[in-house]
């Protein structure tokens, strides 16, 4: 073989060399561009258990006054995860063992100047009520737990918040929301010493050292709940992180 022919065979497996790098390097951008959109499209849809309906609805509704709004009814969320069913099954669970378990005014021995309240002849009343907080991307359920009394304007809540992804349909607690907005629980503590430190008379100590949790409203603003310590009172606050 002489020189001319070496430098032709060269010239030609050049030239091989450049076509197939062409055909591998379009295979594989096309496949990591379909396995994009792929992902993108995963990500990108709701987890609607059925597009049809709301993204949280209720059955078997029971309502004892509507006056004074004490419902009883099973809560559906309409997601498709393990997170929302479980959810689902627990509130549903706590629901059935309240159930019809209320007091009448009518049926008691109470005196009549003791009734502050009177909403449909219930005089008490233990209550689930749920509040639904639906942003672009994010399903918050707060529910509230509580005792309802004739006799008593007021009465504790125990307030708990669920708060779900809704195109993961993964359920995010404290730990979890603050890794998605890249904060910090001393970013939230400054936060709460912020927004504390000019409430009169505050235990701000006490303050503090309570548990806060973390939600998303109906606009998508990160809140956080708190419990603060005045003196002898304790009640519930909300601040806005962003």
């Amino acid at each position: 073989m002489n020189k001319f022919e070496r430098n032709g065979l060269c010239i030609i497996g050049f030239i091989l060399f450049i076509v197939a790098l062409i055909i591998g390097g379009n295979y594989l951008v096309n496949n990591l561009d379909n396995k994009t959109v792929n992902e993108s499209k995963n990500t990108s849809e709701i987890k609607y258990l059925d597009s049809n309906k709301d993204i949280v609805y209720y059955e078997n509704v029971n309502v004892i006054s509507e006056e004074a709004n004490l419902i009883y009814r099973d809560i559906k969320i309409n997601l498709d995860s393990e997170d929302a069913r479980n959810v689902e099954q627990k509130l549903n669970t706590l629901m059935n063992e309240i159930k019809g378990k209320y007091e009448l005014i009518s049926e008691s021995d109470i005196q009549e100047d003791s009734i502050l309240m009177d909403y449909d002849d219930i005089l008490e009343a233990k209550i689930i009520n749920y509040t639904i907080y639906n942003s672009s991307k994010y399903l918050t359920i707060l529910v509230n737990n509580y005792m309802f009394y004739a006799t008593k304007e007021d009465t504790e809540s125990d307030l708990s918040y669920y708060v779900f992804d809704k195109y993961s349909g993964k359920l995010l607690n404290n730990e979890l929301i603050c890794e998605n907005e890249k904060l910090t629980n001393e970013d939230i503590e400054n936060k709460i010493y912020e927004y504390i430190s000019s409430i009169e008379n505050i235990n701000i100590d006490e303050t503090l050292v309570n548990e806060y949790t973390l939600f998303y409203n109906e606009y998508g603003e990160l809140m956080v709940k708190i419990l603060v310590n005045i003196d002898d009172i304790t009640y519930n606050d909300f601040i806005k992180v962003y």
